[in-house]
């Protein structure tokens, strides 16, 4: 779960104050700042910006890891200014030269060989050079410190990222391992899986409580009830109409989680027994139905037969019309939270109740 700087930088479990950068999906921003502050109280949220947000922190590195809704956890050094052009990457460069790392890596002065380094740049806005170009140039930069030696993605002890947004370049250093983002090496995913960091935005959305009975009922691999078991719980049920999708959930989390084959649109469970029904519901090329609204429309008229009469709702899907239109057409109210950036898709997490009118429950 965490990276070679966070495993060597002292003891993990002592208490410090941090200045610290959480990775998370385009959108996510403003709930990865609500879990912060959740989380740690005394927290200050200094920064958001698209994918990022920045906070000061007085915890322990493995207190860090219980933030879930981000992607990856970093080190914040320093923000230079920063122009748009090669000439000013070399001014850039002198300023990353100047830096005291070993106030922030304590054993580079205790380490009997050098550290091998990695460095990874991100680019927004216009500039006469690519990301590649900062990387390469930071890179050589800092292997002319001799406590630093070459590694590559594979192999490092640290992993040093770049991102110049406009005129403005922020340094830091990454704490978390990709164990941390995919949550172990050994998860198995099918086709249309979430990260488990929009999974896990999605549970904090639902505000998970220690009485809840909870359903997915497009479970898939099982993304969304593995990130549940994070919180206290009474209850969580899974189910997916594919049999591999039941194999992989089942692989995915503990055995106090029931998973079962079951279709969406007519579950085997009594009405009005869920307290919070959270999914990701079969959107963009997940989609095999050639009757969308129909699925839709069967899909939520059932989750909100088994759903409690103040029962919480939360799907994440990129089929905004087909939605609005069903739960007008069964007289609920639905409120979009949020719209994500996702490789090219723009998926949105919405949150649906009843209205003063109820559907006709289902006997």
């Amino acid at each position: 779960m965490l990276s070679e700087i966070a495993l060597k930088n002292a003891d993990i479990d002592t208490i410090r104050q941090y200045t610290i950068m959480g990775t998370t999906v385009p959108g996510l921003e403003k709930i990865v700042a609500s879990q912060i502050k959740e989380l740690f109280p005394t927290s200050t949220i200094v920064d958001i910006q698209r994918g990022k947000v920045f906070f000061e922190v007085k915890a322990s590195i493995m207190q860090l890891t219980s933030i879930k809704c981000v992607d990856n956890l970093y080190y914040f050094i320093k923000s230079m200014p920063s122009g748009t052009t090669k000439d000013d990457i070399r001014l850039l460069v002198r300023e990353i030269l100047s830096t005291p790392f070993s106030s922030f890596i304590p054993f580079l002065c205790s380490s009997k060989r050098p550290i091998l380094i990695h460095v990874t740049a991100s680019r927004s806005g216009k500039h006469s050079f690519s990301r590649t170009y900062v990387a390469n140039m930071a890179l050589q930069a800092l292997l002319s410190c001799e406590c630093f030696s070459l590694g590559d993605v594979e192999q490092h002890d640290l992993h040093f990222r770049l991102d110049v947004i406009e005129r403005v370049t922020y340094l830091s250093i990454k704490i978390t391992s990709a164990a941390y983002r995919y949550r172990g090496n050994n998860r198995e995913f099918m086709p249309g899986a979430i990260r488990p960091s929009i999974a896990n935005s999605l549970i904090w959305l639902s505000r998970p409580n220690k009485n809840d009975v909870v359903l997915d009922p497009f479970c898939g691999s099982g993304t969304i009830v593995s990130e549940r078991e994070y919180y206290p719980y009474r209850k969580i049920l899974a189910f997916d109409i594919e049999q591999k999708a039941v194999r992989a959930t089942q692989s995915n989390v503990s055995k106090s989680v029931i998973v079962r084959q079951g279709d969406a649109c007519n579950l085997p469970i009594s009405n009005h027994c869920i307290d919070s029904l959270v999914t990701n519901a079969p959107w963009d090329v997940q989609i095999h139905s050639d009757d969308i609204y129909k699925l839709y429309f069967d899909f939520l008229n059932e989750a909100f037969r088994v759903l409690k009469l103040d029962g919480r709702c939360i799907v994440l899907t990129d089929k905004t019309e087909v939605l609005e239109l069903v739960a007008c057409e069964l007289r609920l109210k639905v409120k979009k939270i949020v719209q994500l950036s996702l490789h090219g898709l723009h998926p949105c997490i919405f949150e649906l109740c009843r209205s003063e009118h109820c559907v006709e429950e289902k006997h």
